[in-house]
Order: C-alpha cells, then structure tokens, then sequence
C-alpha cells in the first residue's frame, strides 16, 4: 500500500495468488522515521477462487527479501466472460424481455426491512455491490427477473458457481435454467422459500451438454414487499464440480459413479430424471436439484414383477479400514412399494451382511438415512437392495449417497452449523403459514431472540428461529419436520 495515509475510517484491501504446496502469508508494517502514524488490520478472510487487487495502488509488489517462485503444475483458472463479482456492472450477462423485472445492483441492504442481504459477498461490506429481485408493489406473485449468460460452448465439462441470498417471509423461487441453441429451457437447479438471513453456496455440474449453450439466472416474485433475492459472484469453472466428501454420488453421471448392478438378479436398479411412469408412486423431482432434470436411480414397479423379485446394486471396493458413515436419500412410494435393504460385505465373505432395512409407503417425499459402517480389516463394499411387494403400485428410489470418515450422528441431531436443517426440513401444507430460518449472532427484530448460539456460545454459532415479526398474525406456525427416524426408545433434547 505504500506509505501514504489512508484516512481515519477501515479500508478494504484484497489480493489473489496461487500456491501449490503448504505455505504462510505474511502481513508486513513499516514503521517512518516521524514516528507519526499507525497500521490496523481486521477480519481476515482467505477462500478458493478469484478475486482482483484492492486498491488498484496495491498491485506494485514491494518485497523485502528475494522470493523463490513455484511454477505451478496447473494454470490458475483467470476470470472469463462469464464470471461476474457486479462491483462495476452486469459484465458480459444481460437481460431477458420476457421477465416482467429486471435484476438490481445494490450496495448494503435492500430498501425493504427483514428481507434481503445487508452486504455483498466479494468485500463482505456495505460498500460491494450484488444484484437482487425487488419485490415491492407494483410487483406481483410469479413475475420473474431473468440473466442471461453469454454463449457457452458445449462438449466440454463444466460447473457454475454462485453466490444466492433468499431471506423473508415471502421468498417464492430462485432458478438456474440451461436454455440450448433452440430455445429449449431445462431447469437444472432450483430453492423455493426462505433459506436463512445468510449468503449461501450454490453449485450446477454442466456435464454431457454438446451443443451451444447459456445460462438463465430467473428469480420469481413471492406474495408480498418481504420476498427479495439476491446474486453474487458468479463464476463458470472448467472441469468437475469438487467434493470435499471421500464418496460422494448424486447420479449425474451415466457411469452410476462406479455403482453396478448385480447380474444374477431378476431386476435393475435404473438412472432415471423426472417422474416415474406410474401415478401415485416413486418421486416427480430428484433430490440434489429438486427440479425434474435432476438424476436419481430407481426400480421400476411392472405389472410382470413377482413379490420377493430384487434388484442390487453394488458400491465400488472400499479400502478405508475405519469407522465411516454412509448417508443417503430414499423415496418409498405407493400403496404396493416393498422393501429397501442395505447391505456391507467384506472381500473374504461371500454373504452380505443387513445393515438397515425400510418397508413402509411415507408418501412423496425424500426421507434421509445415515448408517454407521464399523472398522475393518480388509476392503469391503455396500449394496442397495429393492425387494418387490405384492403389487406393482410402488417405486423404491435413492439419491445423494455418501460416505464420510467417522461414526455417524444420531439421526436427527442437528446443531445448524452447516447453516441447514441437517435432515429435518419446513413443511409446505395448509397447517404451516411460514417457515423457520438459520442465523446467527443478534436476530432481525430487536429487543427479542438471542444474541448467541448454544452450540458455541457466541455469535458466530448457527441456530433454528421463527421471525415473527409482520406479516405474521397471532397463531401463524412454523413447522419444522424431522425425516423418518427408526422405531425404537428416543430421548429427545433440545436447547
């Protein structure tokens, strides 16, 4: 920054670099020979990706001991036409006419109360700048606001990364839609209601698109004034979309993630997008993207299947000899469903061994289910075995399935600091005017709600709220609903 005062008031400053081994960063002051002035530094924040240099004065390095610079083994990805931060402009997106809004940029809060972010992702101030969906009247229910990308070539693997903030008690839709070179529209990622007074990040695999192609940011008015959402940070990567998970599978991909079904079964279990063929059983929308262009994989119920048929599908070798969790996502639907039975086998047995097993009809709706996989010796693998009922009014599907290191939580404990609901959800019926939210430190409306969490006790911690301010009425309720937890004694605690 040089030697030149700054004034009295903070500063952001940002730089980005690359590094392919362990490193530190070092923060240096120089003290002048008047012995008149004074450095500060607050709220360090170091994340993956792109970001330019703040202020552009900066950019002059100004080392005070020779370095040695590490060619890196992979180019550093710089910034394309697509990605967009909004601290000057909309880029290279532009808008579409059909929406009756148009996005906004903004700095700060919204103009609208308890609805809307009160500052940007990129300098996490009030002085960045982001673009949302104003809701106030004369805005009505379902008008959209629609951004469209520049063209993206197809063929080539790809995933897109943004930044969305949907708070207030009248948030209706935020879409991500592919439209091809035919004007065809395919909604690939979806999130309905209020997600929290919180940024949150979302990412889309753009795997198997061979044609020219762009992107349609489409937000959607909700009922009321409290409905804004916002938009930062957009960003198209090449390559695979990255896990942090040793297993991670949602069955985007044709090659089932290395999942086979086992031939000397009568059935298959079937990569499959959208609703089932039949009525009333098996899910409309995976639950990765919870839209109908997500992929998922079931056993189709037919008229010609026999009760006690099976279908098995079989997980890649696993050679972790710890403790780890295997979570996943079933959907058991329809008057005649059967049942759903997992199963582990180790290299020298040839019998799989029960782990968990369901046989109920919960309706249409995704239910978690988290299984414990003990320690052991040798590799060993899992399976997902579908056992036909007595009619065929009845699909059994899975999604999302993974495996993390270390026993899993009891089903149902949730403390929010992932800034979810973990495996409970909001319900969506007559009973249920509004939803609850995930926040931390001080809530919206002040003189009520706490200041901290209880999990850390400090304002940094996340924890479950209802907002009751306007337009709640008296008696309005908020009902937040656990999965399907196992039959057996529970103590239930909360804090």
């Amino acid at each position: 920054l040089g030697s030149v005062s700054q004034g009295e008031s903070w500063q952001f400053a940002s730089f980005g670099y690359y590094a392919d081994e362990d490193h530190n960063i070092v923060i240096e002051g120089s003290v002048s020979a008047q012995m008149n002035g004074y450095y500060a530094i607050d709220d360090i924040d170091i994340r993956d990706g792109y970001c330019g240099i703040t202020p552009l004065t900066a950019g002059a390095t100004m080392l005070t001991t020779p370095q040695t610079v590490t060619r890196p083994t992979t180019p550093f990805q710089i910034p394309s036409i697509y990605d967009c931060t909004f601290e000057d402009d909309f880029c290279q997106w532009t808008f579409l006419t059909d929406g009756a809004l148009n996005w906004t940029r903004n700095q700060g809060a919204t103009s609208t109360a308890e609805t809307g972010p009160q500052f940007d992702v990129t300098t996490h101030t009030n002085q960045g700048w982001y673009i949302y969906l104003e809701t106030s009247y004369p805005v009505k229910l379902n008008d959209t606001a629609r951004l469209l990308s520049p063209s993206i070539a197809g063929s080539t693997t790809k995933y897109f990364e943004f930044w969305y903030h949907m708070h207030g008690p009248d948030i209706n839709r935020l879409d991500v839609l592919i439209v091809d070179s035919s004007n065809v529209e395919t909604t690939v990622w979806s999130r309905e209601g209020s997600q929290g007074n919180i940024w949150r990040l979302g990412k889309v695999k753009l795997n198997g698109i061979t044609s020219l192609y762009s992107i349609i940011l489409q937000g959607v008015a909700g009922v009321s004034f409290q409905g804004d959402i916002a938009l930062d940070n957009l960003q198209l990567i090449d390559g695979n979309c990255p896990s942090d998970l040793p297993f991670e599978c949602d069955f985007d991909e044709e090659n089932l993630c290395g999942f086979t079904n086992d031939p000397t079964e009568k059935h298959q279990w079937i990569r499959h997008k959208g609703a089932t063929p039949g009525t009333l059983n098996g899910p409309s929308v995976d639950h990765t993207t919870l839209t109908s262009s997500g992929y998922y994989v079931y056993v189709p119920s037919a008229s010609s299947s026999r009760e006690g048929e099976k279908a098995l599908l079989v997980s890649p070798w696993n050679n972790n000899s710890n403790g780890q969790c295997l979570s996943f996502w079933y959907h058991s639907f329809g008057a005649d469903v059967g049942s759903l039975i997992i199963y582990q086998r180790v290299l020298s047995a040839s019998q799989l061994y029960p782990l968990w097993k369901v046989n109920y009809n919960f309706g249409d709706i995704w239910n978690a289910a988290e299984i414990t996989i003990r320690k052991t010796d040798e590799p060993w693998t899992f399976a997902f075995e579908s056992e036909y009922g007595v009619g065929y009014f009845g699909d059994l599907a899975i999604d999302d399935v993974t495996l993390r290191e270390g026993f899993c939580p009891t089903l149902g404990s949730c403390s929010f600091e992932s800034i979810d609901f973990c495996t409970w959800h909001n319900i969506r019926s007559p009973a249920d005017q509004f939803d609850w939210l995930v926040a931390h430190g001080e809530t919206d409306s002040a003189f009520t709600g706490p200041t901290v969490d209880h999990t850390y006790n400090d304002a940094f911690g996340y924890y479950a709220y209802i907002e009751a301010s306007s337009p709640r009425q008296t008696n309005d309720r908020a009902i937040l609903e656990s999965t399907i937890l196992p039959k057996q004694t529970k103590n239930f605690n909360n804090a």
